[in-house]
């Protein structure tokens, strides 16, 4: 530790602080020192890739294939949450400021701060690549040691990610301000899932490409990396604070949504949640950073639009059937994260608000879901599809789509469960991002498949399904809200302690 300047006792004082501050949910950017949430991920990875392993070992595939296949999506899995992890803990110093008056060399502090990707590490290599290598033991080819093989070259692939993670960061602080910083951090983050969404296409174009110089210039890429650690450790430090402060603010401007929804959804209670949700959602960056994956995901669908020329109702089946339930996972998801924001302490001036207004509010948070993103999402597809079908079936299954967004806004009330942005980020939620992702693309395809042999082609029982999801939907509406209300009124109270005032412990 001496040789790059880290110091030993400075070193262990600080990996304990920043674990007891963990463990007391007062620091949110240490996921390798947060035992429950990493135990929660690591379950959910075990069991997804365990079942996918061994179906896929009994389908007796090439030793070297399976390998390979589970060695890449196990390195895809760690790179995703370590890049997210490392820029989270780098982008976002909440404690720098406390810190800054003590004799803390920059070395020590970014050592102790990337130390829990270490236990990161410890906990998601076992659970994305045990499974693989116990069950490639099915296999024909494979010898005895296939597992320990298996796990040490996934151990060594996470350590090299990780150490490549803190590289590309030293690089990025080194070359860019310190206010973009956040900005490039996203960016980076959106690649990574921009490579999960569209991989196999990259795949395809690099079967024909000589990988020969990439082998060559390992050497240099090292040297790079190793650079790139030598600059997060003597820069970062002195910049903490002006990474915490970000780029200037531009003025906002004002909502063309805000009137309409203050006449429709509740008035000014009504605007000031459909405003106040809509503005955070742009701006909060723990929502930014988890939300990206989601919206990102909706890239998934764009094949469909491959086959925008093939009409549903003539009976042939076109992947056009995936975008409604794409648009209404990606609100229901949003939903999902919406509780947690970076400055939940201020969630006590919502207790000033007077108690008949929640209702109201309630409905202008729907209207940021709804105005947002379903129907505008809607109204595209639908101008799309006129160009290129007639337009009474383009205009039916337009309907068709907006009564399945519409349900799935209404079901997205039932899952926010608190005033948007007042929850400390919940670490379980963003674990559970990716699995959720790809168990929610089985769940459309089963929908799909529903949706296709039993509503098409016959416009009568298409328009019949649209007006009763519709009606439906209309019907659940006002106890969503009223769910929805209740729950923000019980967080609050939660969360700014008044529960004191409302129960006696016993």
């Amino acid at each position: 530790m001496r040789q790059p300047g880290i110091d030993r006792t400075h070193y262990r004082l600080l990996v304990r602080l920043f674990r007891e501050l963990t463990e007391r949910r007062e620091l949110f950017t240490q996921f390798g020192n947060d035992g429950l949430a990493l135990r929660t991920a690591s379950l959910l990875y075990l069991v997804m890739i365990g079942l996918l392993s061994i179906v896929f070992a009994l389908g007796g595939p090439p030793l070297r294939t399976y390998m390979i296949l589970f060695q890449g999506l196990g390195a895809f899995m760690l790179f995703t949450m370590l890049l997210s992890e490392t820029g989270n803990s780098l982008v976002n110093p909440t404690e720098a400021a406390v810190l800054a008056h003590l004799p803390i060399n920059g070395a020590t502090y970014t050592a102790a701060k990337l130390t829990h990707l270490l236990g990161i590490l410890l906990y998601l290599v076992p659970a994305t690549n045990g499974p693989p290598a116990l069950a490639g033991l099915l296999l024909r080819d494979a010898r005895w040691y296939f597992p320990i093989l298996h796990l040490g070259v996934a151990a060594l692939t996470g350590l090299l990610l990780a150490l490549l993670c803190c590289a590309l960061y030293g690089w990025l602080l080194r070359l860019l301000p310190p206010a973009r910083l956040k900005a490039a951090a996203q960016t980076a983050e959106l690649f990574t899932w921009l490579g999960f969404v569209f991989g196999g296409n990259v795949g395809k174009m690099l079967r024909d490409v000589d990988l020969a110089p990439l082998v060559y210039s390992l050497p240099v890429l090292l040297v790079a990396a190793l650079s790139g650690l030598r600059f997060l450790s003597a820069d970062y430090l002195v910049r903490a604070g002006a990474i915490q402060r970000g780029s200037p603010k531009r003025a906002a401007r004002r909502s063309l949504l805000g009137p309409i929804a203050a006449r429709w959804f509740g008035g000014q209670a009504g605007r000031a949640g459909f405003e106040y949700t809509t503005r955070l959602m742009r701006r909060d960056y723990e929502f930014r950073r988890q939300a990206l994956g989601v919206t990102v995901s909706l890239g998934v669908v764009l094949p469909a639009f491959s086959a925008i020329r093939t009409d549903p109702f003539t009976g042939a089946f076109t992947p056009i059937h995936f975008v409604p339930h794409a648009i209404g996972f990606v609100t229901l998801m949003l939903a999902f994260l919406l509780p947690g924001g970076s400055h939940f302490h201020g969630s006590w001036i919502f207790l000033l608000a007077p108690p008949g207004a929640f209702p109201f509010f309630a409905r202008g948070v729907w209207a940021s879901l709804w105005l947002s993103l379903v129907l505008p999402l809607n109204l595209m597809l639908s101008a799309a599809l006129v160009w290129f079908w007639p337009a009474a079936h383009a205009l039916l299954f337009a309907s068709l789509s907006l009564a399945i967004g519409t349900a799935y806004s209404v079901a997205a009330l039932l899952v926010i469960g608190a005033v948007p942005f007042t929850e400390p980020p919940s670490r379980e939620r963003q674990a559970a991002l990716l699995p959720v992702i790809l168990a929610a693309g089985l769940v459309m395809v089963l929908a799909v498949a529903a949706q296709h042999y039993l509503l098409f082609p016959s416009r009568a029982t298409v328009g019949a399904a649209a007006a009763a999801l519709a009606a439906a939907a209309l019907a659940a509406h006002a106890r969503a809200l009223a769910a929805l209300e209740a729950n923000m009124r019980f967080r609050l109270a939660v969360s700014t302690g008044v529960r004191n005032a409302m129960f006696v412990e016993v």
